[in-house]
């Protein structure tokens, strides 16, 4: 797919997810590129995007995007340590920044992850530093340290109970706000 509709061109694709349309289930390309704009694209109708929305002038570098409550919500992070939450109507075409941030020191964002249950998210930072972020809010819940390097991969397990990281040669395994697990009636309780 190309710039589409007369824009300049985005850039070098630098971040792709294939995520479900939460209303078809048909696969949406949502795509992050060197020009600092995110793009959604059906791939029924490839010659237009169906949403475009400039988020920043440094290249977009990484791209987590998840279903949560039958809406897209995507994280996009930047070269230069900018971060942005959305959420994306493919039917209306429309892309709602929900939250912008600057990481500390403004080291660039090589990675995100949403955790499967859509409550939490994390960035790799070239700062070597993981950062733990609410969803849909973005507030800042916890910053992980041990990769000397760059962190260049994050990822949470299916379970939503422990999240990944990756730096250098180092792998880094955390237990970071397991969702709670649900209270069974009955169980071990007596009146």
């Amino acid at each position: 797919a190309g710039g589409g509709g007369g824009d300049p061109p985005p850039g070098m694709c630098m971040a792709l997810r294939l995520v479900p349309s939460p209303k078809t289930g048909l696969p949406l390309v949502l795509a992050a590129h060197e020009g600092g704009a995110v793009r959604l694209w059906d791939l029924r109708r490839a010659d237009k995007p169906l949403v475009r929305q400039q988020l920043f002038a440094e290249p977009a570098m990484s791209l987590a995007c998840a279903e949560r409550r039958g809406r897209l919500v995507a994280v996009v992070g930047s070269a230069e340590g900018r971060l942005a939450v959305l959420r994306l109507d493919a039917s209306e075409g429309t892309c709602t920044v929900q939250r912008e941030a600057k990481t500390a020191g403004g080291a660039g964002l090589g990675d995100a992850t949403i955790r499967p249950d859509g409550r939490v998210f994390a960035t790799a930072g070239w700062d070597g530093k993981v950062r733990v972020f609410g969803l849909p809010r973005g507030e800042p819940l916890a910053v992980l340290r041990h990769h000397s390097g760059a962190a260049a991969a994050v990822e949470f397990s299916p379970c939503s109970r422990l999240l990944a990281s990756a730096g250098g040669a180092t792998v880094a395994l955390w237990g970071v706000f397991p969702p709670r697990e649900p209270v069974q009636e009955g169980v071990g309780v007596k009146p």
